[in-house]
């Protein structure tokens, strides 16, 4: 793994150069006060992060809309796996709309493997962590097993982010027009939870999505996801940059 991971050094720079085209400080977190507006929509039981505050401002939000084939198939798989859970989580999963941290959604863990997963790992403070930044995920205790032993994909088919400008803020969703995206993630069962924890991967994004935000998800694209939750940590050197966006 050493040798994997100077790969991916030896791709894109030193790891610690100021000059690495992805370099960034080192934790990962997202999305402060998320949701200013239509909440009460969101909700059919109280949000983790009603309580548990998150910090940063990074990949906070995503979303599903059932209009794909494999997004039909990956949620009917979770259904059907759902059936085993208790009710209360039954009742949790979100499988599609607009998605926020502490939210109950669908996660591969394989080729053809698929659980309901929690956004989040809690850190130590009690915060949410809701990003990993691809970066120096290996570098991190709290992300280091996961990265190297229970990597996932996130299925959606978008996300959001915002631009700001002096005292305004512009919502816009990113996408590619006829597919979906496969967000890559690493999770974790933690103490006392029901469920396991994921996080979504993020990185620098190219210049014209860095006029409006200075991060991305680490995006998947379709021919590698086998080898990204199998055994190949590199092919994030492939992932997809060239993305549509509209104000949302």
């Amino acid at each position: 793994m050493d040798a994997l991971r100077q790969r991916i050094i030896a791709r894109c720079g030193t790891a610690n150069s100021a000059l690495h085209p992805l370099n960034d400080p080192a934790t990962v977190v997202a999305s402060g006060r998320i949701g200013q507006s239509g909440l009460g929509s969101q909700r059919s039981i109280p949000l983790f992060h009603d309580f548990c505050p998150i910090i940063g401002r990074m990949c906070g939000r995503y979303y599903i809309e059932i209009d794909y084939k494999e997004l039909k198939d990956i949620l009917e798989a979770v259904k059907r796996r759902a059936r085993e859970y208790p009710a209360e989580t039954q009742m949790s999963l979100k499988m599609d709309g607009e998605i926020f941290p502490s939210n109950v959604v669908p996660v591969q863990t394989g080729v053809d493997s698929y659980e309901a997963m929690k956004w989040g790992f809690t850190a130590y403070d009690g915060k949410l962590l809701i990003n990993a930044r691809s970066e120096t995920a290996l570098e991190k205790p709290t992300f280091r097993a996961s990265m190297l032993e229970r990597r996932c994909l996130i299925p959606a088919s978008g996300y959001y982010e915002w631009q700001t400008s002096g005292n305004s803020k512009t919502k816009y969703r990113f996408f590619l027009p006829g597919q979906p995206l496969y967000l890559a993630g690493c999770y974790r069962q933690e103490k006392d939870s029901p469920l396991p924890s994921f996080v979504i991967l993020t990185r620098r994004p190219p210049a014209n999505i860095a006029s409006i935000h200075d991060r991305m998800p680490v995006i998947i694209p379709p021919l590698f996801t086998a080898q990204w939750l199998k055994d190949d940590m590199a092919v994030m050197e492939y992932a997809l940059q060239d993305l549509s966006y509209e104000p949302a």
